[in-house]
């Protein structure tokens, strides 16, 4: 039997660590006493062993205090983010099928009050639907604290979503035996590195600090406003630490705003991380600040790390990820990544379990010398002509040439052949041909700005296939 608030919570009984939302700072021995209390509370609100509750809380003490309790209950937290289309949002809630709802009291009182809801969605654009099942509001105090409700290492634990942009968006079921796993993936990432106060951009890096002792800063709101606080967070210099994707980075370089000289780490993930940005990175952060990247999976954690210097040195073809985390086993299936740990969730919903090894969709080239270099998606892999070709082989190239590019295929019915659409914001590099030999575009086109969509903002290449086939009139 087991239970994997445990190892979070043990671990916050020292006295250390913090989180700080809003402007208050909550000490980690508070968050567990919370936790503890709400624990109890759950209990006897009448959520079972195994229950599914949704999770519909800002980002900060309140969220770790409630998930780390349900989870000290024996009950399975679903973390699903708002910002969604109502109807898809929805439709994942009733795929997970939870038995509550714990929401923050104002978005309950918005869903009560006639007209509410379109009054809130002028300030929080991504208002999710109310859900149709049991609402929770969470008390003021609770008192006492609950024993912990016994698990078995293969009872779910937790429910993350994957990010959906280059698949079909999936529910993960991680278990009370690889949740303490994957936080010690995190913590091995980290290993040596300065992270005593850092900058989170998911809710799940909140319980980093928990876990390691730290000061996490958290932000909320979305898109511009969530950009606006996380930039004003950076130019405090409260934080030596920052982990979250490059699409940040790249909008306060843009802003030409100068790097706290107090940043000591700069940890890099849930997007791919290009050379020229990279190189731009190091040049514009202090001599001593340690750039780290990671290749990570809702999954499975953090897989392999890389030192940003030594990336940005590196010549090739492709995206290369670094090496392997300690007790991390990767192999190649026909160059698709293949990923094995301990941290690696069961399943995902309605699936088939994953068993030992992950197919992680991704296309590679791995030796223990070198490390593992990402060359694309197998979903977004183009055939034409019967050529293989590979957009992340290739789009490293683009991006050194122009402000953003992407390369997708189109499937053309008549022709029973892809077509090779390149998108770029701005003019074109001259000589494609040259460039791009065989995946040379039979199709351009120009946007103001590439589609991007998710937390992680990730090109969304579906939205690209569906504006290329609308514009050059390509048959299905």
């Amino acid at each position: 039997m087991t239970q994997a608030a445990g190892l979070i919570l043990d671990r916050m009984d020292t006295g250390t660590g913090a989180v700080i939302a809003g402007g208050r700072r909550t000490a980690a021995a508070e968050i567990r006493a919370r936790a503890l209390g709400l624990g109890g509370w759950f209990t006897q609100r009448g959520v079972r062993p195994g229950d599914r509750v949704l999770l519909l809380v800002p980002p900060g003490p309140e969220l770790a205090a409630a998930l780390l309790g349900l989870v000290w209950a024996g009950a399975v937290p679903v973390l699903l983010e708002p910002g969604q289309a109502a109807g898809a949002w929805l439709a994942r809630v009733a795929a997970v099928a939870p038995r509550f709802a714990v929401v923050d009291p104002r978005l309950r009182w918005v869903w009560s009050v006639p007209g509410a809801v379109s009054l809130a969605q002028r300030r929080w654009p991504g208002l999710p639907p109310r859900p149709p099942v049991e609402l929770i509001t969470l008390p003021r105090r609770v008192r006492g604290e609950a024993q912990a409700v016994p698990r078995d290492d293969t009872d779910e634990a937790l429910i993350l979503f994957t990010s959906g942009t280059t698949s079909a968006p999936r529910a993960v079921l991680h278990t009370h035996g690889s949740l303490p796993h994957f936080l010690g993936n995190v913590a091995a990432a980290v290993d040596g590195l300065a992270v005593g106060s850092y900058l989170a951009e998911t809710p799940q890096q909140i319980f980093y600090a928990l876990l390691l002792g730290s000061t996490c800063h958290v932000v909320s709101g979305q898109g511009e406003v969530r950009l606006r606080r996380t930039l004003e967070v950076l130019r405090s210099g409260q934080v030596e630490a920052w982990f979250g994707s490059p699409w940040t980075w790249v909008r306060w370089l843009e802003g030409g705003w100068p790097v706290p000289p107090g940043l000591r780490t700069v940890l890099l993930g849930s997007a791919p991380v290009s050379r020229p940005f990279l190189r731009r990175l190091i040049g514009a952060v202090p001599a001593q600040t340690a750039v780290r990247g990671v290749y990570g999976l809702t999954e499975a954690g953090p897989v392999t790390l890389f030192d940003g210097a030594e990336k940005a040195a590196r010549d090739g073809e492709g995206d290369w990820v670094g090496y392997p985390l300690p007790g991390v086993a990767l192999h190649l299936d026909q160059q698709q990544v293949m990923v094995s740990t301990k941290a690696l969730a069961s399943g995902y919903l309605g699936e088939t379990p994953l068993g030992d090894w992950l197919r992680t969709g991704d296309l590679g080239r791995y030796s223990d010398a070198e490390g593992l270099t990402l060359i694309g998606r197998a979903k977004d892999m183009m055939i034409r002509r019967g050529i293989n070709l590979y957009p992340g082989v290739l789009e490293p190239l683009l991006h050194e040439l122009v402000e953003d590019a992407a390369l997708v295929g189109v499937y053309d019915g008549q022709r029973e052949d892809e077509r090779v659409v390149l998108a770029v914001v701005g003019e074109p590099p001259a000589g494609l041909d040259a460039l791009l030999g065989d995946a040379a575009p039979d199709h351009v086109l120009r946007l103001d700005a590439l589609p991007r969509a998710g937390r992680q903002n990730k090109v969304d290449k579906e939205a690209l296939r569906a504006a290329a086939r609308a514009r050059f009139g390509i048959p299905e």
